[in-house]
């Protein structure tokens, strides 16, 4: 008898990890985002994926001192910081920026 596709996350829910999934939608063809499923129905068919629910990355925050001369940025590390950067943690894109005064 072959395993059932979920039998690893499963056992893994039954230990008590945490579950998200997420669904098809068949209107735009793209993926829900992922959410806590307390109660997983482990229904196998194209429209529905699980997972264990993954760690959350931090938010990276860079500090840096920017000046624009002569049509050049430059970044110097000595200085005082001007700008803080946010990047997001899971998808390393710039989030945020301010500047500093």
């Amino acid at each position: 008898m072959k395993p059932h596709k979920y039998a690893d996350l499963i056992h893994a829910w039954a230990e008590g990890a945490e579950i998200e999934s997420r669904t098809l939608c068949t209107a735009t063809l793209a993926w829900d985002d992922w959410r806590l499923n307390k109660t997983p129905n482990w229904v196998v068919h194209d429209l529905v994926e699980f997972r264990i629910k993954t760690e959350t990355k931090d938010d990276v925050v860079l500090f840096k001192y920017i000046k624009f001369r002569r049509g050049n940025v430059l970044a110097y590390e000595d200085r005082k910081p001007n700008m803080k950067y946010v990047f997001d943690g899971e998808t390393g894109e710039l989030k945020d920026v301010e500047m500093i005064k």
